[in-house]
């Protein structure tokens, strides 16, 4: 049976047919913060275009998404982060989805190809039914593509239960207990100026590390301003007498927070009570209070098990998050839907060198 979809322009006086369709897919793990509204705003100013799209089929939308139009050493693609908001378990509506999809950027602004990256699991039908309608594997991930979930517990007794059957290790457990008794307090924050703390953190941080891949500063106030105000994010700080010691921005969207960017203070006083690991233990007591509707903390991203050695440029943080006890969940690679082969290469050779470079993997 073939699968009729037809794609329409959504427009600014349209964002409730656009949030209907969010609102008809409920929480479920195809359906994240990057598909809110709001993150199309930020779409809008961190690129060159948006187009915000719905899918029909017989008459009713099935799907949405935000495509931003963006440019790579002179390569120009469209990009739709985390693919379309819709249920991805038909895999036949899910190649028809995503061939209309394709087939409505296809000789738009002299784009290269169109790239999606949407949270199907690895190995799955969905995976198979992206590539039917013509993806092909990207060279790099956009957004995280291999992360470590916990699963948010109703009670702090409860969590730490959770978190000790799933591999907490017991130093873990016991730096909880050091930050505690020194006095280390754990809020949320929407406030800007608390934003800008945490920026500050990231740059200092970015230059004791010799560069950890930190976004200039407008993309972390640029996100907030649109974010905060709506509820999806939040800054959390750890403090003692009035100095913070870490700090975290947080994405939190239907059944899901997402650790999206930390650091710690550079303070050796400070780091010795090791902040860090409280503010997470924290962050999820604070969820189970204020938002009970999270069940998923995604910790972002890992590296993989076969790059899982202390030489490697991420081993600390990997093995940071996996030190809290949960589990690996791994999406698949972005795909491209290919317009201009040659263009294509260009960028793909050099995305391939940036994954060998930096070990992006």
């Amino acid at each position: 049976m073939t699968v009729n979809m037809h794609v329409h322009h959504i427009g600014p006086d349209d964002r409730g047919r656009y949030e209907d369709v969010l609102d008809s897919l409920g929480p479920c793990e195809q359906l994240t913060f990057y598909h809110s509204w709001e993150w199309g705003e930020v779409i809008a100013e961190r690129t060159g275009r948006l187009e915000r799209v719905a899918l029909e089929q017989d008459g009713e939308l099935v799907g949405v998404a935000q495509v931003g139009l963006h440019e790579d050493h002179k390569v120009v693609f469209w990009y739709a982060p985390r693919g379309l908001a819709m249920d991805h378990s038909d895999p036949e509506r899910v190649t028809a989805a995503y061939g209309a999809l394709r087939d409505h950027f296809r000789g738009r602004e002299g784009a290269a190809f169109l790239r999606v990256d949407p949270t199907v699991l690895q190995g799955t039908p969905a995976e198979a039914a992206l590539d039917a309608a013509g993806g092909k594997r990207a060279a790099i991930f956009t957004q995280v593509e291999r992360c470590w979930v916990a699963e948010v517990q109703p009670t702090p007794e409860a969590q730490l239960e959770w978190l000790k059957a799933h591999g907490l290790k017991s130093n873990t457990r016991r730096l909880f207990n050091k930050s505690r008794k020194a006095g280390v307090t754990v809020r949320a924050s929407d406030d800007p100026q608390d934003l800008e703390t945490l920026i500050t953190m990231l740059r200092e941080l970015d230059a004791r590390k010799g560069g950890i891949g930190k976004h200039d500063d407008e993309h972390y106030r640029t996100q907030f301003a649109h974010m905060a105000p709506a509820g999806y994010q939040k800054v959390f700080l750890a403090e003692k007498d009035g100095r913070v010691g870490a700090a975290s921005l947080m994405a939190i969207y239907g059944g899901e927070a997402s650790f999206l960017h930390g650091a710690s203070s550079a303070d050796e006083d400070f780091r010795r009570l090791s902040p860090s690991y409280l503010l997470h233990q924290e962050t999820m007591a604070w969820l189970a209070a204020h938002r009970p509707e999270v069940t998923r903390y995604n910790f972002w991203g890992i590296v993989s098990d076969e790059n899982r050695r202390p030489e490697h440029p991420r081993h600390g943080y990997s093995e940071f998050k996996r030190s809290f006890g949960g589990y690996k969940v791994e999406y698949v690679r972005a795909r491209e839907f290919v317009y201009h082969p040659l263009r294509r290469s260009a960028l793909y050779l050099l995305e391939t060198y940036r994954t060998r470079r930096y070990q992006n993997d």
